[in-house]
């Protein structure tokens, strides 16, 4: 199978041999609701873990679409970070000044690293 994206080491890093792979900081948000003033459902998001990753950005994925014409920018990227238990997908991960939805979670190890693929918000 041919991947579109160059993988990190992940043999490495589950070794131990080199944590320094994981040397961006990311802010992982959980989608909460809260009532208002009339009692009607106000979507927030609560700070759940920041942590270090590894990101990598894919070959492909990446690309632009039209919605009520204009043009929307997207972009992909692939997270690695430790394990987290609290990590599902009505996640969000901040990086910088952007937004990145989670669309995957894959589990690496034995609960030693998650790979959270995402894209930015449109």
């Amino acid at each position: 199978m041919v991947s579109i994206y160059e993988p990190l080491k992940f043999d490495l890093m589950l070794k131990g041999d080199n944590p320094g792979k994981l040397d961006r900081r990311i802010t992982l948000q959980q989608r909460t609701f809260a009532g208002n003033a009339y009692s009607e459902p106000i979507e927030t998001w609560t700070t759940l873990a920041t942590v270090w990753a590894a990101i990598e950005y894919p070959i492909t994925g990446s690309d632009e679409e039209t919605a009520d014409k204009l043009n929307i920018a997207r972009r992909r990227a692939i997270f690695t970070i430790r394990h987290l238990d609290s990590v599902d997908f009505v996640s969000r991960i901040l990086y910088g000044s952007e937004i990145y939805d989670i669309e995957r979670i894959s589990e690496f190890g034995r609960k030693q690293y998650l790979k959270l693929t995402a894209e930015t918000r449109k």
